[in-house]
């Protein structure tokens, strides 16, 4: 499939073409969604405008395997660049192409179910609102995360501004769910599994666990947000309030709630607990 003219360009003015060729498919994994890949998370397009030397470009994915040729200086390594802003990475020194002063790379990602309530939950953490959320597909087509980066020339550096599906968010959020939704291999490919957090989830995917993640995970963001909420109490006079809800924290800390299934919901404003 090609990315549908030059990607970047020389400054006589000459131009080369990067083209993004991928595996065959049947007719069948052609149809909504891809069935054939229903299981897979992958990129289905990426969107680059004044970046390096990239002054507008879509390259389109599609699901399997995808391969990036061009000759030398045709811009396949500022497409790999591109993508990693996607993912969170550093931005390079003066990456805005002139003489435009902001630069914007925007990837559309196909999820899928794993993906999407493990993107759900990550970004939930996250406090990010529910229209930033992916949701389930009710009919079986593709569920979509889009997710820009726009880069902003300043001074002598850069600063970023990120967004999930519309929504802002920190860059700081963009790396933890790109880590999440893809698996970068290349000369440096096993520093990944030096990570505790890979590791972690290595072990729990092996193990058959995910289920118990989940739902210690809501747990643990309610008891997140009950102590956030105490923390404001601080701040308050009104000591009736005060205990009410250090009554409501005694009872998540209960032993009750220490049962490793226990998912914990609490109400703030009638102080009732649910399990």
């Amino acid at each position: 499939m090609a990315s549908g003219g030059p990607f970047g360009s020389t400054g006589s003015g000459s131009s080369s073409t990067i083209e993004s060729s991928n595996a065959p498919a049947s007719a069948g994994e052609m149809g909504t969604g891809c069935s054939a890949y229903s299981n897979s998370t992958w990129l289905e397009e990426l969107r680059v405008k004044d970046f390096a030397l990239v002054s507008e470009q879509v390259v389109a994915f599609r699901p399997g395997f995808n391969v990036i040729t061009g000759e030398s200086g045709s811009g396949k390594s500022v497409l790999v660049e591109a993508f990693g802003q996607v993912l969170g990475s550093p931005a390079p020194s003066e990456c805005v192409r002139t003489p435009a002063e902001l630069a914007s790379v925007e990837g559309v990602f196909v999820l899928s179910g794993g993906k999407v309530e493990a993107a759900r939950l990550l970004l939930s953490r996250e406090g990010l609102p529910q229209k930033a959320l992916p949701s389930s597909s009710m009919d079986g087509t593709a569920v979509r995360l889009t997710v820009r980066r726009e880069i902003i020339q300043s001074g002598g550096g850069t600063r970023s501004r990120c967004y999930i599906n519309g929504t802002p968010t920190s860059l700081r959020v963009l790396r933890a769910l790109g880590a999440l939704l893809v698996d970068t291999n290349g000369q440096h490919a096993a520093l990944s599994l030096r990570e505790p957090a890979t590791q972690l989830a290595m072990l729990d995917r092996l193990a058959g666990t995910a289920a118990l993640v989940a739902a210690f995970g809501e747990a643990l963001a309610c008891l997140r947000a009950v102590e956030a909420r105490l923390g404001e109490l601080d701040e308050l006079g009104d000591e009736g309030e005060r205990e009410a809800l250090q009554k409501v924290c005694d009872i998540v800390s209960s032993p009750l709630t220490h049962t490793p299934t226990a998912v914990v919901c609490v109400c703030l404003a009638t102080q009732r607990v649910c399990f």
